[in-house]
């Protein structure tokens, strides 16, 4: 199964670097994204809503994280992209299903960028901005 993800925007990319035991012509990394949950974002410790630097209150957001593989003409560009945010051009999501060591099936959700450009990233601005703050990552 695949899922087109082109002119998803605000895409933070981190860890960028090359599996030469996989491919020398992928750079694979890890990306992050959110959206808007529709509530308001809380202090977790006071319960009050947060403001932006603008005095407004932020939406609080739900964060996801992927693997994901530059290729073709994506390559070049991704090996440079540690912790700066980008607007994917063209690409798509395959979901893997496999059976693990213990014999249970298991997702890999993995996103291939094929095309992408530097994003005009500004904190707390416009509707899909992804912010990392309080973002735990995963691995």
């Amino acid at each position: 199964m695949s899922l087109n993800v082109s002119n998803s925007r605000f895409v933070h990319v981190y860890e960028p670097f090359i599996d030469l035991k996989y491919s020398d012509k992928v750079v694979k990394a890890r990306i992050v994204t959110s959206r808007k949950t529709g509530r308001k974002a809380v202090d977790k410790k006071t319960g009050e809503v947060l403001l932006g630097k603008d005095g407004k209150e932020l939406d609080e957001r739900k964060f996801s994280e992927f693997h994901a593989q530059f290729v073709g003409d994506a390559f070049e560009g991704a090996k440079s992209l540690h912790g700066k945010t980008i607007d994917i051009i063209q690409g798509w999501i395959v979901n893997d299903q496999y059976i693990d060591r213990q014999g249970k099936p298991q997702n890999q959700v993995t996103v291939f960028i094929t095309d992408f450009s530097l994003s005009d990233f500004k904190d707390n601005e416009g509707d899909d901005v992804a912010s990392e703050e309080g973002f735990e990552p995963t691995y």
